[in-house]
């Protein structure tokens, strides 16, 4: 029994020590200057301390392994029915060149989070999905005179669920598909 019970609090160690790295590592998103200097004192403390994390691409490639086949790549969401496996983007593009959305303040960072969050809510009311993007497409317009027509692309990604990554391996399956266009002084034309 001690035996077993040794085994079980190594794995237990290990487990916590691999989502501190996967926790640690994704705050070196912020070591870019621009970003690095909105962060407050204690936040360039974590980013600096984040640091310390990064492992040789071998211990990384062993630890993302692990992290689909325990699920905490997705936040354990094959565990818990009400997590989706698919992630939506939103990219607007003009003659085939992407335009960003221009969050320039914190305040504009989280109004479109706290949107993106609401938008993903409700992917499939097209109703209400096209309501937000033609908000955010006549915002771009106004921000870019320059800008005649915009098209709104909704990009999925579905990720695989762990029997068809014990069967078949880990997989990304991508789509992008073109929500509406819309012209500047013009209804939008639908797809």
């Amino acid at each position: 029994m001690k035996t077993l019970k040794y085994i079980l609090l190594s794995f237990l160690v290990i487990h916590i020590t691999f989502m501190l790295i996967i926790g640690f590592t994704s705050f070196t998103e912020f070591e870019s200057e621009d970003s690095y200097k909105t962060l407050n004192p204690v936040g360039q403390k974590i980013v600096d301390f984040s640091s310390l994390f990064i492992c040789p691409d071998d211990v990384n490639d062993f630890i993302f392994f692990y992290s689909i086949f325990t699920g905490t790549n997705r936040g354990y969401s094959f565990f818990s029915p009400n997590v989706t496996p698919i992630r939506v983007g939103i990219s607007f593009t003009n003659q085939n060149k992407e335009i960003g959305l221009p969050l320039l303040t914190k305040e504009s960072k989280l109004k479109f989070k706290c949107t993106n969050l609401h938008f993903n809510s409700n992917i499939f009311d097209v109703e209400e999905r096209e309501q937000i993007l033609k908000s955010i497409s006549s915002y771009l317009f106004s921000n870019n005179p320059d800008i005649e027509q915009l098209d709104v692309y909704l990009n999925f990604q579905h990720y695989s669920d762990l029997k068809t990554v014990r069967n078949s391996g880990y997989q990304v399956d991508k789509k992008s598909i073109l929500s509406f266009s819309a012209t500047k002084h013009e209804k939008i034309a639908k797809n």
